[in-house]
């Protein structure tokens, strides 16, 4: 079981199935931060790698998430989307290693 950092139609309040899913199958940590710029596409964000310390993207973080949970996350992020590690900032301070979506595909952002 793995941490997870959401942002866009993940985050807890979504009437997106798959964060209700999420949301039903593992433990909400808290809110948090990591380095990044969110781009948004038309239909929906991207999570990008960003050259300055200074950008932050702010999202949830999940505990608890099963290899099953993320199989159907994978499959929902689709090609366009890299599960990775990151390092992320919760609000109390900590920092914790999760699993994000980052933006895959070789488009100018």
């Amino acid at each position: 079981m793995d941490k997870l950092f959401v942002y866009g139609t993940l985050r807890p309040g979504s009437k997106n199935e798959h964060a209700q899913r999420l949301a039903e199958n593992a433990r909400h940590i808290g809110v948090a931060t990591m380095g990044g710029l969110l781009y948004w596409l038309g239909n929906y964000l991207v999570l990008a790698p960003s050259q300055s310390k200074e950008d932050r993207v702010t999202g949830d973080v999940f505990e608890g998430v099963t290899a099953e949970l993320f199989d159907r996350l994978d499959e929902y992020e689709g090609a366009e989307y890299r599960r990775q590690l990151a390092e992320v900032r919760m609000e109390d301070g900590r920092t914790l290693i999760a699993y994000c979506y980052r933006y895959a595909l070789p488009q100018e952002l």
